[in-house]
């Protein structure tokens, strides 16, 4: 083995070396044990964040992210065909207790603020237009993520393109836009005119509340004192997204479920055509 030889240091300086690695040695304990602490800091976080109520479940869900390329799937329509086909797939397969899709997933900061106006509506002087958070879900999403319906309906297979333009709010929107007034059957609408941002024009689609489900922890886990701006749901049926994530709520072990899922998302499927006459 090879052997270190302490050459050219004198008795002076072999002492200020050995000190100096003492010290060094003590400032690793030290370092250590502070490490420690900030470690026991953070364990004590962590468990106020599991006790935390975030709106949504963790226990038993499965997620994955899934991406619908241009090339293969270059209409809407094909993509709602896949993302149909694959949960109707899931949806039957042992132990799964309800399947669904989203365009933007709790605490991934995928999602898309959009100034939205509510009907009848009138602004204090000197209030702000809100942008809450917009998500595009699946049927079957809010079910298996275990979110609350607290009024009206979840999305259904009711909720396609054609159909009346449906909406889902949470607490804090209804609560903004109707404080003392129940929110079902009521419209909501995005600004077409941006000269007079709350008018309503020929252009104008409104979109009618059909339920109100819990505040969830979107952005972060800790909810900031205060914010009203709250988050809406629409009918990905109605609209569309590329980048999805499938959330699988199962009766026992999720990962058993992980395997059949991979297969089904690979299975190769082409899209639509037009059928010839």
């Amino acid at each position: 083995g090879a052997i270190f030889h302490e050459d050219g240091i004198t008795g002076t300086s072999l002492r200020a070396t050995r000190f100096v690695r003492r010290a060094l040695v003590t400032a690793q304990v030290a370092i250590a044990f502070v490490l420690l602490i900030g470690a026991g800091l953070m364990l004590a976080s962590f468990e106020e964040i599991l006790a935390l109520d975030l709106g949504y479940e963790t226990d038993n869900v499965l997620t994955g992210q899934v991406t619908l390329t241009q090339a293969r799937y270059p209409q809407v329509s094909d993509q709602r065909a896949l993302t149909d086909a694959v949960l109707a797939e899931i949806r039957v397969m042992p132990g799964v207790v309800a399947a669904g899709a989203t365009s933007s997933f709790p605490l991934s900061g995928n999602y898309n603020d959009s100034v939205i106006l509510a009907e009848g509506y009138a602004m204090s002087p000197g209030e702000s237009l809100i942008t809450p958070a917009q998500m595009r879900v699946t049927p079957g999403y809010l079910e298996a993520m275990g979110i609350e319906l607290i009024q009206g309906r979840y999305f259904d297979d009711t909720d396609v393109e054609g159909a009346f333009a449906a909406i889902l709010l949470d607490e804090q929107l209804a609560e903004k836009f109707w404080p003392d007034v129940n929110p079902l059957g009521r419209r909501l609408y995005y600004p077409t005119d941006m000269d007079d941002i709350t008018a309503i024009t020929q252009d104008t689609v409104f979109l009618n509340v059909v339920g109100v489900v819990e505040n969830i922890a979107l952005r972060d886990v800790v909810r900031e004192q205060g914010d009203t701006v709250g988050a809406y749901y629409l009918p990905l049926a109605q609209s569309s997204s590329r980048g999805l994530t499938l959330a699988v709520k199962t009766a026992a072990e999720p990962t058993s479920v992980a395997n059949p899922i991979r297969g089904a998302l690979a299975v190769p499927r082409a899209p639509p055509r037009p059928s010839r006459r």
